[in-house]
Parts: C-alpha cells; structure tokens; sequence
C-alpha cells in the first residue's frame, strides 16, 4: 500500500519559471526588511548591547582613578584611565569586528560622563572618533 503525498491545497507552486525568480526575489527583500528591523546600521541587538556594557565599564573602571585628581599632579588621572579604556575598547572592537564599534563605545562612555563633566565627556567622544579613524585606516582590509 503505497501513499501519495499530495500538497495543500493552498499551498502555492509556481507554474513556471519567472514566477518563481520573483517569488525568490519577493522572499529575500522581506528577509532583508526583517534583517533590518533587527539591526541597526549592521549591528545586531547583542553587539550594541556588549558595546554599550563596554562603554559603561570604561566610566566604572575609570571612576576607580577619582583619588588621583587631589594629587594635583597634571595627566596623572588621564594616564591611569588610559589602560582601561584602551583594554575595553579593544575587547569591544575585536568581539564586533564591525566599523563604528570604536565610536559606539565611545559614545556610550561619552555620554555618561558629559552627566559629570562635559569636557570629560567630548574628550571621550574625539578620542573614540580618531581611534575609529586609526582602526579604519590600517584594517580597512582585514576581512578576518
């Protein structure tokens, strides 16, 4: 006893073959207006999440060099946050891999010291920015 399956009834099978390119071409354009509400600018929710949380540890790791600005002693606080922003911004470029992640940590750092104090907050901003210029500049080509 041999079955035959038979398709739904309302299922839709192209006659012939340009009715089935454009109903190809009809999925992939939903698949990429569904990729698009998922994504911003290439970025993934999870990469924006790991570079926002990157970007907030900078100003957490950094207000643990709050003591040194009553030393006096001038680039000393700028000098001991320097490793920590250095460490999270190449932890959060090389988990991405994506062009503007330097600028998004940076934004996000930037933004929440510019609560505190504004010209933290820009200096935070441009230094993102020329770090993001630099990593374009020498990894324009690094596909790995």
């Amino acid at each position: 006893m041999t079955q035959t399956s038979n398709p739904p009834s309302d299922s839709h099978v192209p006659t012939n073959i340009v009715e089935g390119v454009t109903a190809d071409r009809r999925s992939s354009a939903e698949a990429q207006a569904h990729d698009a509400l998922g994504a911003w600018a290439g970025f993934g929710v999870r990469d924006i999440v790991f570079l926002a949380i990157s970007g907030a540890l900078v100003l957490v790791c950094s207000a643990l060099t709050a003591p040194l600005h009553a030393i006096g002693l001038f680039g000393l606080p700028q000098m001991c946050v320097a490793p920590f922003f250095a460490f999270f911004m190449a932890v959060g470029v090389l988990k991405v891999r994506k062009p503007g992640s330097a600028t998004i940590i940076a934004a996000v750092s930037a933004l929440l010291s510019l609560m505190m104090r504004p010209a933290s907050g820009i200096m935070a901003l441009l230094t993102g920015l020329i770090a993001e210029l630099i990593i374009l500049a020498i990894y324009r080509d690094d596909r790995r």
